[in-house]
């Protein structure tokens, strides 16, 4: 009968394993089919919030553009201010980036997104404060020679609106690369 219980004990003991094993296998299913969910989601959200920055950011690309060519044109005509140039060239405007869900998604589960992602949307989010700070320095600039017309000033800002311009493509094509390259969020 020793032999029998041993038996018995030990199937009984291997049921208790196999069932444990079993929910451990399901839970693990489970966590894994959740966390997915979460980066489809995330990257869907960071999908439709770079579509709409590339968006706002086109044209004021396009205004910058016409900015620095007014003040290359208007350079050594002391006859138009700073003010002028701007104001007939339609005057500067910012596109106000949107990063809620990068600042969002992204810290709750970093392990489970690609490094090469993450890599993207960092240098996008350095981009943007890139552009935003130079375009503080244009600012600045501009508060205190909007009725100057001399040649230094107005090459000052145009080297400022050169290097506003120059980031903004430089975020506009780290979009692009991140839009094409982002296979995730054309599922959702």
């Amino acid at each position: 009968m020793g032999k029998r219980n041993l038996i018995s004990f030990l199937r009984e003991i291997i049921i208790v394993i196999m069932g444990i094993l079993i929910a451990l296998s399901i839970n693990t299913w489970n966590e894994n089919r959740k966390d997915k969910a979460y980066i489809n989601k995330a990257l869907a959200a960071i999908h439709k919030e770079i579509k709409l920055n590339k968006t706002k950011l086109a044209p004021v690309i396009e205004k910058h553009a016409r900015i620095r060519d007014s003040i290359q044109t208007h350079l050594k005509d002391e006859s138009f201010s700073i003010s002028q140039i701007l104001s007939d060239a339609g005057g500067l405007q910012i596109a106000n980036a949107s990063n809620i869900a990068l600042r969002y998604f992204v810290p709750q589960k970093t392990e489970l997104i690609d490094f090469e992602i993450i890599i993207k949307l960092a240098q996008i989010e350095y981009h943007d404060k890139l552009v935003a700070y130079k375009m503080n320095k244009l600012v600045d600039h501009i508060y205190d020679h909007s009725e100057s017309s001399l040649e230094s000033d107005k090459l000052k800002s145009l080297i400022y609106i050169a290097e506003v311009l120059e980031s903004e493509q430089g975020l506009m094509a780290l979009y692009d690369d991140f839009l094409k390259g982002d296979k995730g969020s054309e599922d959702n």
